[in-house]
């Protein structure tokens, strides 16, 4: 019997603000970064601290990743939110696969409060 493999990582990310200039990252896919909410498409005039908890694994060859962010201002001390992610994704057969995806961001701030959710089925021939 095989054992699942779970990864679990914590990591902290900046984009820092100096002297009201802040780090833009024009041609980034940002939804993969900083949340699937996509609350910081723009680093705001403080900065952004993202300090995240990242678990992912197999169950039933269900592939699950749950992600928690808790979001600050890299300069002055503001708090903007915290979000949680959540995806479960199968591959049915070698030609198809399905997908959902939940975020739920929770501002203390920056932006407002909300709920996101995806399905995408992919067909690969």
């Amino acid at each position: 019997m095989k054992t699942p493999a779970v990864t679990v990582s914590i990591n902290h990310e900046v984009l820092e603000a100096d002297s009201g200039g802040v780090f833009r990252t024009p041609l980034a896919t940002l939804h993969a970064h900083q949340g699937w909410n996509d609350k910081f498409l723009g680093t705001p005039a403080g900065g952004v601290e993202d300090t995240f908890l990242k678990i992912g694994g197999k169950v039933a060859g269900t592939k699950v990743t749950f992600v928690y962010h808790d979001y600050s201002a890299e300069s002055g001390g503001g708090d903007y939110g915290s979000e949680i992610d959540l995806a479960i994704g199968k591959k049915i057969n070698d030609h198809w696969s399905i997908l959902f995806k939940y975020s739920a961001y929770d501002s203390d701030g920056h932006s407002v409060d909300t709920d996101k959710a995806w399905f995408m089925v992919t067909a690969k021939f």
